[in-house]
């Protein structure tokens, strides 16, 4: 009889069937990573059983996902972004692409994306051989309800909640159908208790079941949807590229920690605490994007300054391996440009056909009105866009000619990309800057017998534009044998008086005797007196005024034009540290009116050149916001996070070991060192190649820039020799 009674329960309660119908995930694929996310087996789905294995190694970094998810069944469903939410202390999930609510209509199909970041931080104590692994099998169900069409027994309604999935089902019952099912069931539980009890039971049976009759039965349409996620994740703990260096630090004397003050970061120079310098023969060796960098020091940022050494072969950086096609230059000079020419932005090399090509082109003609826009550019000096050499535009030169440097192809040494002069326009004190503004020449004078004032200072009165000379003053009438007397008195009129409206400041002098290297005799070689700004200021002007940073030098037209080409993906690898263009004063010189010299005349011990500070002693501080090159100051802007290295970086490098620096060939630094106020008007710079020489700025030397690791780039492999170099991915 018990048996009778539950099958009672179970007739008379809410009567819950599945519905027919099913959702499919019918395709999943890799949308998009960050880059050091692996995935160790490519994603997949069988019967909508996701199957992810995959590794992190940094924190923050995602994989994405796209899913492509189908209603197969005659119903419609609603779709929830929760639904989707995996559980992990380490991993972040989200959907993207759908919207909370959306209905997905039968035969419908949608597109979502699945994202996982890592991003909470494994314990330390969690890694067994740098490695954490979890693996983690989630079935998510999806149980959906009439949620909108009543389910109707009796011809009565009853209402039912949804569950996760919303699903509109058609009435699977009706009271007709209903009362026939349920009249067959009694039917036949009567006829078993006939038998077995006898007559009496069964109508007992009878009595109860007609009152019963009446209550409504509800019938819950389900349609039930698993999804199973299996998913294998490694998290690899690799040590970022300072830290590697650090660690070395321990065992090898070579790492040397920098206890000075330096200027890393823009308008901030601090003691050092995190900089060091690699002095090791060969663990300093390292490849990042196919491009072999050797180690100079860490950062205080904790990121690894490296200087270029040309291209890896077969995963190694070896001394012996020979040359690549790079730029060839010439010196810097002075050409026509007054037809109508192609310019491009940059030029690729035709490597096959040994040729480089113009890109992001247009045609112009340079003239007073828009020289400015054509600063910068190259050209062929054709109306094509393919030569053997082209021509990048470096300066004003008159309203039909500009300074250039010429560049072609040529089979280069692989510590360099090439070879270039620093700055084409070779004249001007501006061009001691990597970039550059305002330039100017000197005027040349052919002196005679004539008696001129000269002054130690002057007034100047702006309203009338009127200069007077004041100060120490002298009058020199005999060119021939005062012409070293200028001493303390560089600014005349070129008159007896001391008033005038064209005021000059001599540099330079030559009496009689004729010159070497093409200097007049009796000429006075001077600059012209502007607006009433001295000497001194003057010079401040062409080298630290804040919007002294406008054109691109030579030299960094080339080196932004090869990491444009090759290294633009890299960026993110790399730190927007400062790069130091040391343009402070050490010693005025013949710039100095109280007493600076303007002969080649030794015997006096005062020199007749401009000395930049950059060159006295070896500092990693920069003090001038101007001279702090970096993608991120306004002021000295770099185009992309590159550079040259500075004389003392290299210097404090290889104290110990010349070698460390050689190549072979004089490269370029940027620092400056001489500014030569003769009539060769040329500026000198510290080029290394083996031993510290001098060259001028618009001599052709070696391109071989720098980078600096930031503080997340981290080591795969390697040890940092050339046969086994750090890998940076």
């Amino acid at each position: 009889m018990k048996k009778v009674l539950l099958l009672l329960f179970l007739l008379f309660s809410p009567l819950f069937v599945f519905a027919a119908g099913d959702i499919n995930i019918s395709s999943i694929e890799l949308d998009s990573k960050s880059l050091n996310v692996e995935e160790i087996e490519p994603a997949s789905v069988d019967n909508n059983n996701l199957k992810l294995n995959i590794r992190f190694y940094d924190k923050d970094d995602f994989i994405k996902y796209k899913l492509v998810i189908k209603n197969i069944s005659n119903e419609e469903v609603t779709l929830n972004k929760d639904d989707f939410l995996i559980e992990s202390n380490y991993l972040e999930s989200r959907i993207e692409g759908l919207d909370e609510g959306k209905v997905l209509n039968s035969n419908e199909e949608i597109t979502i994306l699945l994202v996982l970041t890592y991003k909470t931080e494994v314990d330390s104590t969690q890694f067994v051989n740098n490695t954490f692994v979890d693996n983690k099998t989630i079935n998510i169900n999806f149980d959906a309800v009439n949620n909108t069409e009543p389910v109707k027994t009796n011809n009565e309604e009853t209402t039912v909640t949804p569950v996760k999935f919303l699903v509109n089902n058609p009435p699977t019952s009706t009271g007709s159908i209903t009362m026939v099912i349920v009249l067959f069931v009694i039917s036949l539980i009567s006829l078993i208790l006939t038998i077995r009890y006898g007559i009496k039971a069964a109508k007992v049976l009878l009595l109860l079941l007609i009152p019963l009759m009446s209550i409504p039965i509800v019938v819950n349409a389900y349609l039930r949807i698993i999804i199973i996620i299996d998913i294998d994740i490694e998290i690899v703990r690799v040590p970022s590229a300072y830290n590697e260096i650090k660690e070395l630090a321990k065992d090898e004397s070579c790492i040397a920690k920098y206890d000075g003050e330096v200027t890393d970061e823009v308008g901030k120079t601090v003691s050092s605490s995190n900089v060091y310098f690699n002095k090791c023969a060969d663990k300093r060796n390292f490849i990042l994007g196919n491009v072999c960098w050797e180690m100079i020091r860490t950062t205080e940022n904790k990121g690894v300054r490296m200087l270029y050494n040309g291209p890896a072969v077969d995963g190694k950086c070896e001394s012996t391996r020979g040359k690549h096609i790079g730029v060839n230059s010439t010196s810097g000079g002075v050409v026509e440009l007054s037809e109508e020419y192609l310019y491009g932005s940059y030029f690729t090399i035709d490597e096959e056909n040994r040729k480089l090509v113009l890109h992001d082109t247009f045609k112009a003609t340079w003239n007073d009105e828009n020289y400015e826009e054509l600063i910068g550019k190259f050209t062929c000096k054709t109306d094509g866009d393919t030569c053997d050499n082209v021509y990048n535009i470096n300066d004003y030169a008159s309203a039909t000619t500009a300074y250039v440097s010429a560049h072609g192809v040529t089979d280069t040494r692989s510590g360099f990309i090439g070879g270039s002069p620093y700055n084409a326009s070779s004249n001007s004190l501006a061009g001691a800057g990597y970039m550059f503004n305002k330039t100017d020449t000197y005027y040349t004078k052919t002196m005679t017998n004539t008696s001129y004032l000269y002054g130690s200072a002057f007034t100047y009165d702006s309203e009338t534009n009127t200069y007077t000379l004041s100060g120490t003053t002298q009058v020199l009438s005999n060119w021939e044998e005062d012409y070293d007397k200028v001493r303390d008195t560089h600014y005349t009129c070129f008159k007896e008086s001391g008033v005038c409206k064209n005021l000059y400041y001599i540099v330079f002098t030559t009496g009689k005797t004729t010159h070497v290297g093409g200097r007049k005799p009796n000429t006075a070689y001077v600059v012209k007196v502007k607006d009433g700004i001295d000497i001194k200021t003057y010079v401040d002007n062409l080298l630290h005024a804040d919007d002294v940073n406008k054109y691109n030098s030579s030299i960094k037209n080339i080196i932004d034009n090869w990491y444009f080409n090759n290294y633009r993906d890299y960026t993110k690898y790399l730190d927007n540290s400062v790069y130091c263009n040391n343009r402070d004063i050490l010693a005025y010189n013949p710039m100095e009116p109280d007493g600076g010299k303007t002969t080649e005349n030794y015997e006096e011990g005062t020199s007749h050149n401009l000395y930049f500070g950059g060159n006295s002693n070896n500092t990693l501080i920069c003090n001038n916001i101007t001279d702090q090159f970096s993608t991120s100051n306004n002021k000295a802007k770099l185009t992309y996070p590159i550079a040259l290295p500075t004389k003392s970086e290299l210097e404090i490098m290889s104290a110990e070991n010349t070698n460390l620096r050689v190549v072979g060939e004089n490269y370029y630094t940027m620092t400056p060192n001489i500014y030569s106020l003769n009539p060769q008007n040329y500026l000198v710079f510290n080029i290394n190649g083996g031993v510290w020489i001098t060259d001028m700025d618009f001599q052709v030397a070696g391109v071989r820039p720098v980078v600096t690791l930031n503080s997340k780039a981290k080591v795969r492999n390697g040890n940092g020799t050339q046969e086994k170099p750090w890998i940076i991915k």
